[in-house]
């Protein structure tokens, strides 16, 4: 693992990793059923569900990944959080993905070079 992204306010946490084989060995680690994905992909963006039930909110951030894909991923995982939050997506909430959006930008900014 790389790192976490904390996401104090909503009382989660977005766990980082440079491949997908190192994400899901943690995550099965951590009693989820998590499948492989595709090894060719750049990066990508996961909800999973615990043994417990509770989320596990993980991206996978290859080096060869470029910021704008960083942003790309940083919107899926803004998703996840508003969708198992039961926050309506809509422009009535934009201020709340784009607030999100930002700051798991900043927190891939602190820990990838």
């Amino acid at each position: 693992m790389i790192g976490i992204i904390p996401l104090d306010v909503f009382n989660l946490e977005v766990a980082v990793f440079a491949d997908d084989a190192a994400r899901c060995a943690a995550l099965r680690e951590e009693g989820c059923d998590v499948p492989e994905y595709d090894q060719a992909a750049l990066a990508s963006s996961h909800l999973d569900a615990a043994g417990d039930g509770s989320p596990r909110l993980s991206m996978v951030i290859k080096p060869v990944a470029t910021k704008a894909t960083w942003a790309h991923e940083c919107v899926h995982i803004a998703d996840f959080v508003m969708h198992h939050l039961g926050i309506p997506m809509g422009v009535e909430n934009t201020e709340i993905r784009g607030y999100l959006t930002g700051h798991l930008f900043a927190g891939l900014e602190e820990m990838l070079p």
